[in-house]
């Protein structure tokens, strides 16, 4: 699924209604992966020509994803819910450690 540069670049009007609606960082993420990433229930070589599942999952169930590799719906948004919920929580500790760093050395 390749997307044009231009609309990799600019926010669309799904996100910038909900940025707008005052939407959890959990919908908004939701958001921006399927329209940056995309998403896909059978493998395909990214970019770089790592095979990847749904919105860029290189490994499912601690296995590496293969050529010919199908999800069903379900374990896809099961899938997706983990990877979405460890993006949010490194997110979450960079931005609190930046954070928490700053104030000591000021």
């Amino acid at each position: 699924m390749a997307l044009s540069r231009q609309l990799k670049t600019r926010l669309s009007a799904a996100m910038l209604t909900l940025i707008a609606a005052g939407a959890s960082a959990s919908a908004l993420m939701e958001q921006f992966q399927k329209e940056k990433e995309g998403s896909s229930l059978t493998s395909y070589p990214d970019a770089g020509g790592v095979w990847t599942i749904c919105g860029g999952v290189t490994r499912v169930y601690g296995r590496p994803v293969v050529k010919g590799m199908k999800l069903t719906a379900e374990e896809y948004r099961a899938i997706d819910k983990v990877e979405q919920a460890k993006r949010w929580h490194g997110w979450k500790r960079m931005s609190t450690f930046r954070l928490l760093n700053r104030r000591r050395w000021e």
